[in-house]
């Protein structure tokens, strides 16, 4: 798997309070995106990281601010259901439609029970990602 970013690493925070998985902007590309930036330029204050990845209410990882998550587990991309709530971007569709990613159940401890972790869109392909900040100690907090 050859990332597009070769070199960079991205430090992505885990957003400390969940969304709400049912809301219809979670599913449709908006303009409608304000708690999103909000929530990241927060974290990227606190801490430092690129990105954000956030959980729904039930526990479940989703999304980034503006990136698909992508867990690569045994040679295979896995990335959240839609229907936890996650925008279907076009990145993810045609991973998904080529096979090169599946879509599974992910919780935090996945975050760092796995070989590599990114975060994509189809502007900047996959990037190779790091948990920082809250991240680490909520994913370990959940094993």
């Amino acid at each position: 798997l050859q990332d597009t970013l070769e070199g960079q690493i991205w430090n992505v925070a885990l957003a400390p309070d969940p969304i709400q998985a049912p809301d219809v902007f979670r599913r449709h590309k908006t303009t409608y995106r304000g708690f999103y930036d909000d929530v990241r330029q927060s974290l990227s204050r606190e801490t430092g990281c690129q990105e954000v990845l956030f959980v729904n209410e039930a526990g479940y990882l989703t999304e980034g601010s503006f990136t698909t998550l992508f867990v690569e587990r045994e040679g295979v991309l896995l990335t959240p259901a839609l229907w936890h709530g996650l925008l279907p971007g076009t990145f993810r569709g045609g991973l998904l439609e080529s096979g090169r990613a599946v879509e599974a159940d992910l919780a935090p401890a996945d975050l760092r029970s796995t070989d590599r972790l990114f975060v994509g869109n189809s502007v900047r392909g996959l990037v190779p990602i790091r948990m920082i900040g809250r991240s680490a100690s909520a994913a370990k907090a959940q094993c």
